[in-house]
């Protein structure tokens, strides 16, 4: 999941930024019925019985850059829990833009 740093923070180049999580949701669900999203910053609070931590919908990463979060899904009707899935989030740089040289016409 990547994004671009931005200024929300107060510091548009720390990349530092904050991810709606909400926004995959449907990607990570990927249409099945009776199924709910829950992400954790670590492996062990997504293995956790129950699951600790949770995280998100919107979430500021706490690495500068990239980080590595975990994806959960729970069928509700059956109780089932899948396997925790690595989420890359990816914070990228905004362009620098430099001043361009001034031009002169007579």
């Amino acid at each position: 999941y990547e994004i671009c740093d931005n200024d929300l923070d107060g510091d548009e180049t720390n990349g530092l930024a904050e991810f709606d999580l909400s926004t995959i949701d449907a990607t990570a669900i990927n249409g099945q019925a009776d199924v709910v999203v829950s992400y954790y910053p670590t492996m062990a609070d997504a293995q956790a019985d129950p699951p600790t931590n949770a995280i998100g919908p919107l979430y500021t990463n706490l690495n500068p850059i990239n980080e590595t979060i975990y994806v959960l899904l729970e069928n509700t009707v059956t109780g089932c829990v899948s396997i925790p899935q690595a989420l890359d989030l990816q914070v990228n740089p905004l362009p620098v833009p430099t001043a361009p040289t001034p031009l002169e016409l007579c």
